[in-house]
């Protein structure tokens, strides 16, 4: 395990270092946004998306990005920016394919539930259910309710 440890740890440096010399464009941020993400880096991967999203609304790495942005906005507990991502985006891009659709709509459904709008979060989970032919409840996981986290889970009828 110590092993494995180290070697990560040598790759967070190396990425570190990288980083301060050359950031990537924006067509690289959101793949560095996402191992960010996976490191739990999570402050740094929003920084990251966010950097990914310039440039036209319709651009398709804009809307790549949106979904793990909204997702990570959630983790980190910015329910607000997370539900203003998410709705920016679903006001704009209304064409956007249905599974990308309905995880957006599930994101923010969760961090309405978590910023105290459970009506607004109950029409997008109906709207998701719409999309996926499935049915969502808002759930508290063990432990979750310290940190004031919201899943959505499928509900089998």
């Amino acid at each position: 395990m110590a092993l494995v440890q180290g070697k990560v740890q040598r790759a967070q440096e190396a990425l570190d270092a990288a980083l301060e010399t050359a950031p990537p464009p924006p067509s690289r941020q959101l793949k560095l946004g996402v191992l960010l993400e996976r490191l739990g880096r999570l402050e740094q991967a929003v920084q990251a998306y966010d950097r990914a999203m310039v440039g036209d609304a319709v651009s398709p790495l804009i809307v790549q990005t949106t979904v793990p942005m909204v997702r990570a906005l959630v983790h980190l507990g910015r329910y607000d920016e997370a539900v203003g991502v998410a709705s920016r985006w679903l006001d704009v891009r209304q064409e956007l394919l249905p599974p990308v659709l309905a995880q957006l709509l599930l994101f923010r459904a969760g961090a309405l539930v978590s910023s105290g709008e459970p009506v607004a979060a109950a029409k997008d989970l109906d709207a998701a259910a719409k999309i996926t032919g499935d049915s969502f409840l808002p759930v508290r996981r063990k432990g979750d309710h310290e940190l004031g986290n919201v899943g959505v889970v499928p509900v089998l009828l």
